[in-house]
């Protein structure tokens, strides 16, 4: 069956925690601009509960390395713009804790937690929601919107997060989210918390699908694997394999 968190209690916690609700637990929805060679200068967190989005948080980081130009040309930050903040290593408690309450998306997953592993190799021990008393040492297991939109819409000629924003007709919804959450400046692509609101997004109009509501967590990550041969199923095949 599926399960609510809400409606769970010790006594079947074991056999249904692979079954928790996408929804149940904290997804934190981030995304990072920067570079392994001079790190993360921005990030930004949508946090999603309940199907929605609940919270934000997002902050400029001192960079370690000069930023080159063409890349000053796409994120619009410069070491200057950056340097009076503090570095993103002196927050490594937050994203524990973090990791801690939910679980890690992102847009193409590969770039933030590669940039998470390059400046802390790995967390301390923090669940895997994938079971009882399960637990791992890294930023994963991730849900990917990439992948995920990949895998249930392959008749797609793009999966670029504006372009996918598009195709939905979320352009709008993340327009309203940016009003309120974001710096008058930091309102457009390659931003970092507009970037994670467009992800996040992706997910809640999953979820609004029908028979999508009551996805199980344990699907978001199966599908966030790259898994060709999924391609073109529809939902309840997709669920069934669970």
């Amino acid at each position: 069956m599926l399960l609510n968190s809400a409606e769970s209690n010790s006594s079947d916690q074991s056999s249904d925690s692979l079954n928790l609700r996408w929804d149940s637990i904290p997804i934190w929805v981030v995304d990072f601009e920067g570079h392994s060679r001079y790190g993360v200068i921005e990030y930004g967190v949508a946090c999603l509960m309940n199907g929605g989005i609940e919270y934000t948080s997002s902050r400029m980081c001192s960079a370690i390395d000069q930023i080159p130009i063409r890349e000053t040309a796409v994120h619009g930050l410069k070491v200057s713009d950056v340097s009076r903040f503090p570095y993103f290593s002196e927050d490594f408690e937050v994203w524990v804790a973090m990791r801690n309450r939910g679980l890690f998306a992102a847009h193409n997953r590969v770039v933030e937690d590669g940039l998470l592993r390059k400046t802390w190799p790995r967390p301390s021990f923090v669940p895997t929601f994938l079971g009882e008393h399960s637990y791992t040492a890294t930023w994963g297991p991730w849900i990917d919107t990439l992948v995920l939109m990949r895998h249930i819409y392959p008749q797609l000629n793009e999966y670029a997060l504006s372009a996918l924003v598009s195709t939905f007709g979320l352009g709008l919804e993340l327009e309203e989210l940016a009003q309120r959450h974001c710096a008058p400046e930091r309102r457009r692509w390659h931003c970092a918390l507009y970037d994670a609101l467009a992800s996040a997004l992706l997910l809640v109009h999953i979820g609004r699908q029908p028979g999508f509501e009551q996805m199980p967590l344990s699907w978001l990550l199966e599908q966030s694997r790259s898994r060709a041969a999924d391609n073109g199923k529809h939902q309840g095949e997709l669920f069934a394999d669970l």
